[in-house]
């Protein structure tokens, strides 16, 4: 398959470039820089933020060698104020957030939908959500630490969970697929209090490390999946339940 990773330079998102491209995969890589993305994958500048630059990404692929059959958007953009607490959120900072992640994500998906109509072939599109668009946060288990879930973080991966029903739902008839996957929470030299009572909220592992989402990223993307569509697949060692 040949398959568009966005935000390819990120820390989950360079991973899944790694094992794409180790399950012969031929990979497309985009984002604002580049250094952790090996140098013989395929590179382009993409800003989420901007429609023009993912305009310009679209129009660039429309003519490769290896025809794109999906993509992944692993993109995380926010601004400097993202994370305060409840109270310390602006309405101007909120609805910044919103509009650079939501809005991002949206953008993104029309142009990968309209590439799909244009080149007549199967796409499968994956964006990422979270635990914490399905349910409330856990508030207790971030007691002690200086981590919280921010509210616009909440707000944004639930609503891209039914963005990616609408756009199903309105490209009925194309063989247009677009998925979410909603993981828990990525090891990532958390507090040691903090990860020992997320993992008594699991019934087994815990957090996940980023090759925990790999065999799932994969099946969506793949003929395998051919009619899960609109759907969001949960990978969370059982953290929601």
């Amino acid at each position: 398959m040949s398959i568009l990773v966005l935000g390819a330079n990120g820390y989950i998102g360079h991973q899944v470039v790694a094992d794409l491209v180790a399950n012969d995969n031929h990979v497309v890589a985009a984002d604002v820089a580049f250094e952790h993305v090996p140098a013989n994958v395929s590179q382009h500048f993409t800003d989420l933020t901007k429609p023009e630059t993912i305009a310009a990404l679209f129009d660039s692929l429309r003519d490769l060698d290896s025809p794109l059959d999906g993509a992944i958007n692993l993109a995380y953009p926010r601004n400097s104020q993202y994370g305060r607490s409840l109270f310390d959120v602006t309405y101007e900072s909120f609805c910044e957030n919103v509009s650079l992640h939501l809005g991002g994500f949206f953008e993104f998906s029309k142009l990968a939908a309209l590439f799909c109509q244009t080149q007549q072939r199967p796409f499968s599109l994956v964006n990422v959500s979270s635990i914490y668009g399905v349910i409330a946060p856990k508030f207790e288990i971030y007691n002690g630490t200086e981590m919280t879930v921010p509210v616009e973080y909440a707000a944004i991966k639930s609503a891209l969970i039914h963005l990616n029903k609408y756009f199903a739902a309105y490209m009925k008839g194309t063989r247009f697929r677009i998925n979410s996957i909603s993981p828990g929470g990525i090891l990532d030299s958390q507090p040691e209090s903090f990860v020992q009572k997320y993992t008594e909220n699991c019934t087994g592992k815990g957090m996940l490390d980023a090759n925990d989402l790999f065999g799932s990223i994969r099946f969506l993307l793949g003929a395998g999946s051919e009619f899960i569509n609109g759907q969001n697949l949960i990978i969370d060692d059982g953290f929601t339940l």
